[in-house]
């Protein structure tokens, strides 16, 4: 089934997050990151924020590792494969991690 989106007014509801970081709790994070729709093996999400999320690697889709700065701040939107592995903030890149 087809899912029919406002995207100017899903994006509107959003709140901006500022100086996200690798730490930043769920609870801080509500409100400013939204999942919008089901798709393939994941889903749609927007983001709103400034300074930088945590790294992410997707084991199911295409197992690339991520990280997003964006220290003015950014409205995001992406298809992200789920699950979505969040990798600790001890980490600085890891992809160089075995």
């Amino acid at each position: 089934m087809i899912t029919l989106l406002d995207l100017k007014a899903e994006l509107a509801r959003l709140t901006m997050l500022k100086g996200r970081s690798p730490a930043t709790t769920d609870a801080e994070k509500r409100g400013a990151i939204a999942r919008l729709a089901p798709y393939r093996d994941g889903a749609i999400f927007a983001s709103k924020f400034s300074g930088a999320s945590d790294w992410e690697r997707h084991p199911r889709g295409d197992e690339i590792v991520q990280v997003v700065e964006a220290p003015d701040g950014v409205c995001l939107m992406t298809a992200t494969p789920q699950p979505t592995d969040h990798v600790g903030i001890d980490v600085e890149d890891p992809r160089t991690v075995d």
